[in-house]
């Protein structure tokens, strides 16, 4: 092992920092070049935002009421499955090139959403 000298160290440190933002400016870029129209008409984007929000994270409830998991386990599940898709629906496929509407779509669409979803689904008895 070689010791790292102390500015190489703190620059990395800094630099690592960095990655969140760029991966935010990136979806940002991405998802101002589609039109709110175009991305929100599609009806995919719904069943799979759907899907995503609810239909999985209740699906885990009803899993876990069964098994009878412990209740903190199954709050750190439901807390874990009800987040709002996270931002590397747009990052993986627009650094390859490949079309990213449906997640910049579901990007754009689970955030507020989950202004909902996170609160009702927290409040089932555990």
């Amino acid at each position: 092992r070689v010791p790292m000298p102390a500015l190489a160290d703190s620059v990395l440190s800094d630099l690592s920092g960095c990655v969140g933002p760029c991966g935010m400016v990136l979806t940002g870029c991405v998802i101002a070049q589609f039109s709110f129209r175009e991305i929100l008409r599609e009806k995919l984007l719904y069943a799979v935002t759907f899907l995503r929000m609810v239909g999985v994270p209740l699906l885990a409830y009803g899993l876990g009421r069964l098994l009878s998991l412990p209740r903190e386990l199954l709050l750190l599940v439901m807390c874990f499955l009800a987040m709002p898709t996270g931002i590397n629906t747009v990052v993986f496929p627009s650094t390859i090139g490949k079309d990213c509407h449906l997640g910049a779509g579901m990007a754009l669409l689970s955030n507020p959403l989950a202004v909902l979803t996170i609160p009702l689904l927290l409040s089932l008895p555990m």
